[in-house]
């Protein structure tokens, strides 16, 4: 952690050695930082999302059930290999914007509905994986999965869209739902 406050600092000491304005060398440093850690942020995005998406293709081809190969085949490793990036972005916020704390908070409720949209998309990736298992199962293929599987992506659209509003509006979640009656 001090490495990069190091780096942070490293950076600006730099551009105000040089005699430019404290204003622009914090852009500068920004700027700097942003390229940075988005060169990093690119690199665990893509590290994360190879050796996800190996380990599961991997396990699907030593297992004997299908239901892995339906994991693979809807995405659910490329939505959890995103968890690793955002946790790393989550950390390094503070770092990045320190000397525009104004904006951390307005970035952390940014990133946390993004959290909220991507634990939705790992679920319906996990959900569409349920069904086309179930589908596969003789005994259960008479049965209207598909519209349970409906039902329960309209709850978890529902309980997400309560989550983004008391991220932005900064409420608790019972607010909203004792509004609601």
């Amino acid at each position: 952690m001090n490495y990069i406050f190091s780096l942070h600092r490293l950076f600006y000491d730099f551009l105000i050695s040089l005699e430019i304005a404290v204003f622009y060398s914090k852009i500068l440093n920004f700027l700097f930082l942003s390229f940075f850690i988005f060169l990093i942020i690119t690199v665990l995005n893509f590290l994360s999302k190879k050796a996800i998406s190996h380990f599961f293709s991997s396990l699907a081809k030593n297992t004997k059930t299908n239901f892995d190969d339906y994991l693979v085949e809807n995405e659910a490793p490329v939505y959890i290999s995103k968890l690793i990036p955002v946790f790393f972005l989550y950390w390094i916020i503070p770092f990045w914007f320190f000397d525009f704390e104004i904006f951390v908070s307005y970035i952390f409720m940014a990133l946390e509905i993004y959290i909220v949209f991507l634990s939705v998309w790992i679920v319906r990736s996990l959900l569409r994986s349920i069904k086309s298992f179930l589908k596969t199962v003789d005994s259960l293929k008479d049965k209207p999965i598909e519209s349970f599987i409906q039902i329960l992506l309209i709850l978890i659209w529902f309980i997400a869209i309560l989550n983004i509003f008391s991220i932005v509006t900064g409420k608790e979640i019972t607010t909203f739902l004792t509004a609601m009656g």
